[in-house]
């Protein structure tokens, strides 16, 4: 049965293995649906939506890398409170990608992340990224 043009509903089975991918990724927001119209594909192709979500993966790649620095970092550190001091940046920059705000912006550590503007799903984002 088609609900939109070019679009199907799929069967339960197919919902559970959808589900199942989507609870075991690391992204903070998903959709699933069963295109049967090929021209629904060319226009997200042309619309470039595929094209953001690659930039999205790679950019995804470069906070991994930046972490891996980081533990290296952590591992080379001399003193706890020199790998405290790294650990701290490394959270102020996560947050500031996630705020969107300039490197060179100064944070108040005090200060709660709700002050700060950070809302559920950047949270949620920010734990992805922890984790």
């Amino acid at each position: 049965m088609e609900v939109f043009s070019g679009l199907r509903m799929f069967s339960p089975a197919q919902g559970i293995a959808a589900l199942e991918r989507i609870m075991t990724s690391t992204h903070v927001q998903a959709g699933v649906s069963e295109i049967t119209d090929s021209n629904i594909i060319k226009t997200v192709f042309r619309q470039g939506r595929y094209m953001d979500e690659m930039k999205s993966s790679s950019q995804e790649a470069r906070k991994y890398e930046q972490f891996d620095y980081l533990v290296e970092e952590i591992k080379q550190a001399k003193s706890s409170e020199e790998r405290e001091i790294k650990i701290q940046k490394y959270i102020e920059a996560v947050l500031k990608d996630t705020l969107s705000l300039p490197s060179t912006d100064v944070l108040d550590i005090d200060q709660n992340f709700a002050d700060m503007g950070v809302d559920s799903l950047m949270g949620m984002e920010m734990k992805n990224r922890f984790q």
